[in-house]
């Protein structure tokens, strides 16, 4: 039936504009005094034939949205359900942050103290080339941040945090404060701690990597460098584990995963 229609629709379209082209030739081209009453015929009938093929597609296309609308009504999909449940959390989530913000008390000395810590564990989490030390300081940093970002909203909180890191330049005068060390406690608001996380866990493995492979040339037997080898594959397959179950997503992530990909086909084929 569909198809009995687009040949109608199109065998009306064609001849009505055929009609209308040769209503108009003949007003141009005959020289006769009545030639005036044929081409108008000609047009009149063009136009008509015309319409009942445009008439077709307004009814096929008034048709599909009766089926849409139809399905629409027996499988709602509740979009403005969904936006309430959402808007709802957000509306929770805000409450319960200003709750938190207004019962905060501000105390200097404590503020100053998990500044401190923070731009300790972030510099632990930056170099170590343990998985494991990794976890344990980003999880306790986690911590350390919920409360930063509270007490960001004090107006002293700026001063105490650069009292902080001048503290932590004079305790450690041969470490100079990274950037992400700054960003993080000047701005804790601002910083996205999770992408930190999933590129601290990448650069962790690649510097346990590193070393790894610095040791495994110094063993003068193959039993001994395969079973580097194996215990290196463990820690890789751990990593990426942990980078899709917890960081999942993003450019970032997928550049890392695909670097651990050829470094683990590199290793098996090193185990063959």
């Amino acid at each position: 039936m569909k198809i009995f229609l687009a040949i109608f629709k199109w065998f009306f379209w064609f001849f009505g504009f055929s009609l209308i082209a040769s209503g108009i030739a003949v007003a141009i081209l005959d020289d006769k005094s009545d030639r005036w009453i044929p081409a108008i015929t000609l047009i009149v009938f063009g136009i008509i034939l015309f319409s009942i093929g445009y008439v077709l597609k307004i009814n096929k296309y008034s048709k599909k949205q009766k089926q849409t609308e139809y399905s629409q009504k027996e499988n709602p999909i509740r979009t403005s359900n969904l936006d309430d449940s959402l808007q709802t959390l957000v509306t929770h989530a805000q409450a319960q942050w200003q709750k938190e913000v207004k019962n905060y008390r501000y105390q200097k000395e404590q503020v100053r103290g998990k500044i401190l810590q923070s731009l300790e564990s972030m510099e632990i989490i930056e170099s170590t080339k343990n998985l494991d030390t990794l976890q344990s300081r980003y999880s306790f940093l986690q911590k350390l941040f919920n409360e930063l970002q509270i007490a960001s909203t004090n107006s002293r909180y700026l001063r105490d945090a650069q009292d902080s890191i001048d503290d932590y330049k004079q305790l450690y005068y041969d470490k100079i404060p990274r950037r992400t060390q700054l960003a993080g406690v000047l701005k804790p608001m601002d910083f996205d701690i999770v992408a930190f996380g999933g590129e601290s866990i990448f650069n962790c493995f690649m510097r346990h990597y590193d070393f790894q492979l610095q040791q495994i040339d110094s063993l003068k037997t193959e039993s001994g460098k395969k079973g580097r080898y194996k215990k290196l594959l463990e820690s890789l397959d751990e990593t990426t584990i942990l980078l899709r179950d917890e960081f999942i997503g993003g450019k970032d992530f997928e550049d890392s995963h695909q670097r651990l990909k050829k470094i683990k086909l590199e290793i098996e084929q090193k185990l063959i």
